[in-house]
């Protein structure tokens, strides 16, 4: 019996992690918060909309091995802003330029360059 109520309760905190931690990567940029993201099966995919180096936001953490890392703020088809750390491009991108960047919470998927007139009206007024 003792077992069971083991069982039980684990359970329920996985349940309530999986639950809650969405909420707590939102803005989050650390590697840990990609890979939680990654594995929770309740993480929805999203499409982001960027322009690269367009204010002081974009901040270029590390070149090591060839890698570019960007911390800047997105935009959702609303407009709602979210802080995403983009560890995948695989050069220094120019400046300027707008991307479609597919998320799943903190974890980048893929990526594209799109032209401004592909970004959705309430992503692109916050972009400029």
């Amino acid at each position: 019996m003792r077992k069971y109520k083991y069982v039980i309760v684990l359970a329920l905190f996985l349940m309530g992690f999986l639950l809650v931690e969405p909420y707590l990567s939102k803005d989050c940029i650390h590697r840990w918060a990609a890979v939680a993201d990654r594995l929770n099966p309740l993480v929805k995919e999203e499409t982001v909309y960027i322009r690269t180096a367009n204010s002081s936001e974009a901040i270029l953490l590390s070149t090591a091995k060839e890698k570019t890392v960007y911390i800047t703020t997105s935009y959702d088809n609303h407009g709602q802003a979210r802080k995403i750390s983009c560890h995948e491009f695989d050069k220094h991108m120019t400046s300027g330029r707008y991307l479609e960047v597919v998320t799943k919470g903190q974890n980048v998927q893929s990526w594209r360059e799109v032209l401004p007139a592909q970004v959705p009206a309430k992503a692109r007024e916050q972009l400029r």
